[in-house]
C-alpha cells in the first residue's frame, strides 16, 4: 500500500494492527487495484473505483476496511481504490488570492477532486491490462466520498471518465444552511479568499514558493473552520473551482440534467444526518457538562435553534408521539430527512428527469418485516437482512 495522504487535523488514519503501508506523507497519490486471479488481459470485466469518505479531511485508500479483494472475488469485477489530497493540502483555494494563478485557471478549491479525475484517466488508459473494461467504470463512495463522486457526476472535467455512479450518504446539493449557501455545495469564493489569507498568515508566508517550503503536516485548515459552528457551520471542505466545474455550479448542473454517468445508484442510511456529528440534537446528559434534555420543551428549543421560525412546522411533521417521546429520535430523523435523505432523492429525481437510469435505496437497522405495499417513507429499505432496490425511471420516483 502507498502512504495515506496528510490528514487534517494531522494524524495517522491506519487502524492499529493494520499498518499495511507507510505513515502519512505528502507523496500519497496512489491507486490500489484488486482483480480476480483468473482475470486475464482481455477479460473486459466491469471496473469499480472506490472513493473513501472522511469530510475531505481524513481517510485512506489502503484502509483494511476498504480491501477490495472480497468485492472482486464475489462479484467478478476489478476494484480500484483511489487516493486524493485532503484538507488544506487538497482544497486550499489559493487561486482566489491576487497573484496566485493556476495553469488552466480556477481557485484550487477542488484540487483533491481533480486528483480523482487524474486517477480515472489512469484507469481508463491502463485497466485493460488488468482484465478490466475501460468503458464500464463505476465511481462509488460514501459520505464525502459520495459527494465527491456526486460532484464529478456533473463536472465537465470528468465527462466520459465513468459510466455509472453509486452515491452513498453523499448528496452534493441541498444540505444544511450556512451563511454562504447550502452546506453540501462548495463554499463561496468570498470565503475562499478569507480562508486562504488566514492559512498563509498562520504559516507566516506570502508566496507560493514559501508555502511549498512549509512542512506538509503544518498546512491545515484554521481550527474554527473545523470545530466552531458559530463561525463555519457545516464546513464542507471544498470551494467553487472553475477548473473542475467550468462556468456552472454543482446545484445548477444537477437541476439542468448535465449528468455524466448513464446509470446511478443513490442511497442513504435511515438516520443519515448531521446532528449527532455536530452535536446539535438534544442530549441525554451522557457527556460531562451536557444538560439532560428529554422533554418536549427541550425538543422545541432544539428545533427552534435549528429551524427558527419554521420550528412549529417541523414539530408537526415529527411529533414526539411517533418517536416514543424521545426528542433525540425525533430530532435525528428530522435532521436526516432535511439534510441527507431528501436531498438524495431530489438528485435522483433530477437524474430520472434527465433520462438516466436510477435506483434508490435505504439501509435501515432493525426494520420490521412488512407485508403488502410499503409507504414512501420506507421506500427501498433493507428489511430483515434482505435488500431490495426500486428502479426509478424517467418521470419521477416510484
Amino acid at each position: 500500500m502507498g502512504a495515506p495522504c496528510m490528514q487534517n487535523p494531522d494524524g495517522d488514519p491506519r487502524p492499529p494492527g493494520y499498518e499495511e503501508g507507510p505513515p502519512p506523507n505528502e507523496d500519497c497519490l496512489t491507486l490500489n487495484v484488486y482483480r480476480p486471479a483468473s482475470a486475464a488481459p482481455g477479460a473486459k470485466l466491469p471496473v469499480m473505483v472506490w472513493v473513501y469518505g472522511g469530510g475531505l479531511c481524513s481517510g485512506y485508500s489502503g484502509n483494511a476496511q476498504f480491501n477490495g479483494s472480497q468485492l472482486a472475488l464475489q462479484q467478478g469485477v476489478i476494484v480500484v481504490t483511489v487516493s486524493y489530497r485532503l484538507g488544506a493540502l487538497g482544497f486550499l483555494p489559493i487561486g482566489a488570492l491576487p497573484g496566485f494563478d493556476f495553469d488552466g485557471g480556477g481557485s484550487g478549491g477542488m484540487n483533491g477532486m481533480n486528483d480523482v479525475i487524474v486517477g480515472l484517466h489512469w484507469v481508463r488508459r491502463h485497466i485493460g491490462a488488468f482484465g478490466g473494461r475501460a468503458t464500464d467504470i463505476t465511481l462509488f463512495g460514501e459520505s464525502s466520498g459520495g459527494y465527491l463522486s456526486c460532484v464529478l457526476s456533473v463536472a465537465p472535467a470528468a465527462r466520459g471518465l465513468f459510466t455509472r455512479a453509486a452515491l452513498q450518504s453523499g448528496p452534493c446539493a441541498g444540505g444544511p444552511p450556512t451563511s454562504t449557501g447550502r452546506g453540501w455545495g462548495p463554499s463561496s469564493l468570498a470565503l475562499a479568499h478569507n480562508v486562504s489569507q488566514r492559512v498563509m498568515a498562520d504559516l507566516n508566508v506570502s508566496t507560493l514558493a514559501e508555502l511549498r517550503s512549509v512542512s506538509a503536516e503544518l498546512v491545515q485548515w484554521p481550527d474554527e473552520l473545523m470545530s466552531d459552528l458559530a463561525v463555519a457551520p457545516y464546513f464542507t471542505g471544498y470551494f467553487a473551482d472553475s477548473f473542475v466545474m467550468g462556468a456552472t455550479t454543482t446545484d445548477a448542473a444537477w437541476k439542468q440534467g448535465h449528468i455524466n454517468p448513464d446509470v446511478l445508484l443513490i442511497g442513504h442510511t435511515s438516520k443519515d444526518g448531521t446532528s449527532a456529528f455536530y452535536g446539535t440534537a438534544p442530549t441525554l446528559g451522557l457527556t460531562p457538562g451536557d444538560p439532560v434534555q428529554t422533554d418536549a420543551a427541550a425538543y422545541r428549543e432544539a428545533l427552534k435553534a435549528a429551524w427558527g421560525a419554521n420550528a412549529p412546522q417541523i414539530e408537526a411533521q415529527y411529533p414526539l408521539s411517533i418517536y416514543g417521546g424521545s426528542p433525540q429520535a425525533a430530532f435525528l430523523q428530522a435532521d436526516a430527512d432535511a439534510y441527507v435523505i431528501c436531498p438524495s432523492y431530489r438528485l435522483a429525481g433530477f437524474a430520472a428527469s434527465a433520462g438516466r437510469r436510477v435506483w434508490s435505496y435505504e439501509f435501515a437497522h432493525f426494520q420490521p418485516q412488512r407485508s403488502g405495499p410499503q409507504p414512501a417513507s420506507v421506500r427501498g429499505a433493507v428489511s430483515g437482512g434482505s435488500s431490495h432496490s426500486n428502479k426509478q425511471e424517467s418521470g419521477g420516483l416510484h
